[in-house]
């Protein structure tokens, strides 16, 4: 622990020597003035030099962006494209007629009207269930 202190310690000290340091060092003249024309042209470079990596950035998402925009697109498409409905074939509509006449004249009238709801309008029964309801007379 004490390891660490000392490296924070040092480390601390070293950078406050860089915070008072003079930041035009750089670009003094032998005699001590300031050539504020390097200046001008460091910071300009520099900029330039943000600018583009900006541009570059922008350019690449943006490329991105409309690439992820496509993809949605079709995804939406897909999703609500609209979904050919089949007319019932002959089987199953002697099953809906079946279904109809059991709901009308059963006892259990209820039962076999939501049956016919499920045949007709959801198409949600399996094959075996279908069966057994053509099974009976």
């Amino acid at each position: 622990m004490d390891y660490m202190k000392k490296i924070i310690l040092l480390s601390c000290l070293f950078f406050a020597q860089l915070a008072v340091a003079d930041i035009f060092r750089v670009f003094r003249e032998v005699d001590g003035s300031t050539n504020w024309q390097w200046i001008a042209n460091f910071s300009s470079s520099i900029f330039i030099i943000a600018l583009s990596l900006t541009i570059a950035r922008l350019f690449f998402s943006r490329r991105q962006a409309h690439r992820y925009n496509r993809e949605l697109e079709e995804i939406k498409a897909q999703l609500f494209a609209e979904q050919k409905i089949l007319p019932p074939n002959k089987k199953k509509k002697d099953l809906i007629n079946k279904l109809e006449l059991l709901s009308n004249k059963s006892r259990y009238t209820d039962y076999y009207f939501k049956l016919y709801k499920v045949v007709k309008e959801l198409d949600a029964l399996t094959p075996m269930q279908l069966k057994t309801i053509r099974k009976i007379t």
